[in-house]
């Protein structure tokens, strides 16, 4: 009875509700599955063996992915799921803009993808972890080109529009309009709480009939033969020697999973940064300011917000909280002089892994290996495109459409 009365509470449970109230999961772990009409629904991985090794918000939306399809996947993480750069992760999933680049689709289709996926977890979320918000965007002066990108954006696909600091003051309470001169309105912006992300996905993982190692330290890929791989622990006993795919998505440590392989080098740096947690209240309207617009006040849920985030030099793995944490309030305290004096009820610090080149992250096979494939280098956008890395992985594996060629594991080795 609680269980369900926490389902009609949730938003996207009313507005997504399935029509059949059978058993959630039921149809999920052995495939075939039958569909309510009774006709046999293929699963397209059914019956290939998968292991993941990374429990990051990629590695673990693979694994989900991955299982619902009909894989028997098994998940290897070194402390926690959704730790790290995870953890300290914003939750912003935005449409952005339309554009050639590879990483400028990925986003898209990680939004999109995203939309789908959001729908089948609200039942293992928490009302409010999950919802698409009004976004503002503060510019301190006029940008020379204010009209231009209006246009940009709107051509996108957003509904955007400028608003003057006291219509935007107006929207968000706390907001000082002094503090810029103009303001960039955003609707297609969703925001969702990580950890409540994360602890969806490993609860629809496991009742998929995945299987989840956890603590299980450091792991190593090593050269088996001309194109075979081995994947050991720090003891030296073998795992994974049955999976079809072995996928690294270890973060910024995928490279040290694979140092010991004779092939050049995968480019991937940590960066460091963090967010902060404030008890505050604030209106459910995302703030972002700062260079680039790269700083965010989100709202948390009742008395909660996410100040975020830094980032530091790339290859940095050295913590400077204290200086960082300075650095994100007095931003804040500018537009928001009410903070003053707020504190912090927690630091949140990740290592994000930057793929050293243009383009985006690392995304498919690994040359010359003939099981191993890779998924790193997501940098800031691992939440905004974890859901579609995961279903261009299950494509590939099944036989589907082709991971586009610019996001290649061979582009991007030194």
């Amino acid at each position: 009875m609680r269980r369900s009365a926490r389902r009609n509470r949730n938003p996207l449970w009313r507005a997504f509700r399935p029509t059949s109230q059978g058993s959630r999961g039921s149809d999920r772990r052995d495939p075939p599955s039958v569909s309510s009409k009774g006709t046999t629904v293929s699963k397209p991985l059914a019956g290939s063996r998968i292991a993941t090794i990374g429990g990051g918000i990629i590695g673990l939306a693979t694994a989900r992915a991955s299982a619902r399809a009909g894989g028997r996947v098994t998940l290897y993480e070194r402390d926690q799921v959704g730790g790290g750069a995870t953890d300290a992760a914003s939750g912003l999933i935005t449409l952005g803009w339309r554009g050639r680049s590879s990483l400028r689709r990925l986003k898209r289709a990680g939004y999109h993808a995203m939309e789908r996926w959001l729908p089948e977890l609200a039942p293992r979320m928490a009302p409010g972890s999950a919802e698409r918000r009004r976004a503002i965007r503060l510019f301190e002066t006029v940008p020379p080109t204010h009209e231009k990108l209006l246009a940009t954006w709107i051509a996108a696909g957003h509904d955007a529009r400028y608003l003057e600091p006291e219509e935007a003051a107006a929207l968000v309470p706390g907001l000082d309009p002094a503090s810029f001169a103009l303001a960039l309105q955003l609707d297609q912006e969703w925001v969702v709480d990580p950890p409540a992300l994360v602890a969806a996905l490993r609860e629809d993982f496991l009742e998929a009939g995945g299987v989840l190692h956890e603590q299980v330290g450091s792991l190593s890929v090593l050269p088996a033969g001309p194109d075979e791989i081995a994947v050991v622990d720090a003891s030296g006993a073998s795992i994974a020697e049955e999976a079809d795919h072995v996928l690294v998505a270890s973060g910024w440590q995928s490279v040290a999973a694979l140092a010991a392989l004779p092939d050049p080098a995968l480019a991937v740096a940590p960066v460091g940064g963090i967010g902060l947690d404030l008890p505050v209240e604030m209106a459910p309207v995302t703030v972002h300011f700062g260079e680039k617009g790269r700083t965010h006040l989100i709202r948390r849920g009742e008395g909660r917000a996410y100040l975020g985030s830094t980032v530091r030099e790339e290859g940095s793995v050295e913590s400077a909280q204290g200086e960082e944490s300075r650095t994100l309030l007095d931003r804040a305290f500018h537009h928001f002089p009410h903070l003053a004096g707020c504190a912090v009820t927690a630091v949140r610090d990740g290592l994000r892994p930057k793929a050293q080149r243009r383009g985006g992250p690392f995304l498919g096979s690994y040359p010359g290996r003939r099981r191993l494939w890779i998924a790193t280098g997501h940098y800031r956008l691992g939440v905004a495109t974890a859901a579609a890395t995961a279903e261009q992985l299950v494509a590939a594996w099944s036989g589907g459409e082709p991971i586009d060629p610019d996001l290649s594991v061979a582009r991007g080795l030194e």
